[in-house]
């Protein structure tokens, strides 16, 4: 079998994804932005596609069940309004293990193309029983790295306008990134996409554990790129941020 030289592989020159991740990233609060009391009429509806002139097969309708993960799915929703509690460790604990932890089998609860598992969290805890700061879960361990102490962040410099309105509320943030080198060694430039997919299955992960656990959660794509890749010291082009989300303790 011919050796693959990793080095050569991974040390290309600007890659794909870095341009255009570079391209939609946010360096600054956007001066104009449309909020959701200014969105036309055509904006606010839900659209479906459909294929009238071919045939339909109506489907029965799905058999009831009152199983926990059905539950979860009913109860899944973006909340924006948290209580003034701080969020326990024990509720803290009982998300990251069972969205980005690793079960007693060395085995994730979420899949991950080749099972590379490029992705890195990190919680900015702001209303919780642990101390204000910046931490990165560490997987093997199930524990936390403490990587910064902070009392706040600027709101104002670090969501776009909408988003300032309600953040200030939240419990903790979760930002999710993702280790390129690690996926691209494998899939080259579609490990850009593998990135995202990946981050998907474990945020609904969150999604469905939230409720679960007493708390509200909601995914936000309004952040200001640069303010946080400062704050967690992370380099875009190796370590990008693909995933944030925003949770609260439920009132």
């Amino acid at each position: 079998m011919k050796k693959v030289d990793i080095k050569k592989v991974t040390q290309t020159q600007t890659r794909a994804y870095e341009r255009f991740h570079k391209k939609t990233a946010l360096s600054s609060v956007p001066q104009f932005e449309l909020m959701p009391d200014d969105l036309p009429d055509i904006m606010q509806k839900s659209y479906y596609k459909s294929y009238p002139r071919f045939p339909e097969v109506i489907l029965p309708k799905p058999t009831p069940n009152k199983g926990p993960l059905h539950e979860a799915l009913q109860l899944r929703s973006s909340s924006r309004a948290y209580s003034a509690k701080p969020v326990s460790i024990k509720q803290l604990s009982t998300l990251l293990y069972f969205s980005a932890g690793m079960s007693n089998n060395a085995k994730r609860f979420y899949p991950s193309g080749g099972a590379r598992y490029g992705l890195e969290t990190y919680l900015i805890t702001l209303n919780t029983k642990l101390k204000n700061g910046i931490y990165h879960y560490y997987v093997p361990n199930h524990s936390l790295e403490k990587l910064l102490t902070i009392d706040t962040i600027d709101f104002k410099k670090a969501f776009t306008q909408y988003n300032q309105t309600w953040t200030p509320g939240m419990g903790f943030m979760i930002i999710i990134t993702a280790v390129m080198d690690r996926i691209f060694v494998k899939y080259g430039e579609r490990s850009y996409r593998f990135a995202h997919i990946e981050a998907g299955h474990m945020a609904q992960n969150m999604y469905l554990l939230s409720n679960q656990t007493g708390l509200g959660c909601c995914a936000i794509a309004g952040i200001v790129d640069t303010y946080f890749e400062k704050l967690l010291d992370i380099n875009r082009k190796k370590e990008p941020i693909i995933y944030s989300a925003i949770f609260g303790r439920n009132g």
